[in-house]
């Protein structure tokens, strides 16, 4: 958006009038149109360039033009932000403000959940898809937005149900998307020390138990024995995804078969050990 910031000249040789022109918008095309001087190119002009050419054109109708040529907002330029995590409605980009955090900063007070935030950009047909968390990590997530963008907000809810002889039973949220054996057990205040058996943990997998419906086979069920020195170790290298289901045995595997038995064909088969 352009505005003129005044153009004075002299009508007359005895009278000296200013006009002020409204805001001149940019067009696609990289032009604008000015009164009395026609349709003027803008592309690789700076103001002062611009300034002396619209001054050269009035010069032609009008004694002596002064020209001042300022840039002001693209009120033109602007990006929608929807979805439940933040500020909706419409944000400006300019030149100095135009890439994904500038715009999710605005929008976006808190992001202290950013692991658990997804955000994507749509642009005409194609979306790109980020966690609010890679943006600040890898800059090559911080795209440049365009006027009309549509970027959604979204917070990610994923839950892993932890039973059997855990200090709290129940469907716990998982505040990362890296969350292992070891992070879901922390969120169930760990293993009731007078009912387990360390040696039976089990995890069940399950969109593993969906593709293996899929495909007319058996589920994995994976076991940890966290009677073992290395077992934290391999245990943070075994991941809990949403809907994932922990159990942990009380005192001894028959608790585990007649668990894994009640699961049925939803999550019923052969074991992996670590």
């Amino acid at each position: 958006m352009l505005s003129s910031g005044g153009a004075e000249y002299l009508s007359g040789p005895s009278n000296g009038d200013r006009v002020d022109f409204e805001d001149i918008l940019v067009t696609g095309a990289q032009t604008v149109v000015v009164p009395y001087a026609g349709t003027i190119p803008v592309q690789g002009l700076d103001m002062t360039q611009l300034a002396d050419e619209i001054t050269r054109r009035l010069s032609r109708v009008v004694l002596n033009p002064q020209v001042l040529v300022t840039l002001s907002a693209r009120t033109g330029a602007m990006v929608t932000v929807q979805g439940g995590g933040g500020k909706t409605g419409r944000f400006p980009v300019d030149s100095h403000i135009n890439r994904l955090s500038h715009v999710l900063a605005m929008a976006i007070t808190d992001n202290t959940g950013g692991e658990m935030t997804d955000i994507s950009v749509t642009r005409q047909q194609q979306t790109f898809r980020v966690r609010l968390a890679d943006i600040d990590r890898l800059p090559q997530h911080d795209i440049a937005l365009q006027p009309d963008d549509r970027v959604t907000i979204r917070p990610v809810t994923a839950f892993v149900t932890v039973l059997g002889a855990a200090g709290v039973q129940g469907k716990h949220p998982l505040v990362t998307r890296h969350a292992s054996v070891i992070d879901a057990l922390a969120l169930a205040k760990g293993m009731d020390d007078a009912l387990a058996d360390p040696q039976a943990v089990f995890l069940f997998k399950h969109h593993e138990s969906e593709r293996a419906k899929q495909h007319m086979r058996k589920p994995n069920i994976y076991h940890v024995d966290m009677s073992q020195p290395d077992a934290v170790f391999r245990a943070r290298t075994l991941m809990v995804d949403d809907g994932d289901v922990l159990y942990i045995s009380n005192a001894s595997l028959t608790d585990f078969a007649k668990v894994s038995a009640a699961f049925g064909a939803f999550l019923s088969g052969g074991q992996r050990a670590l």
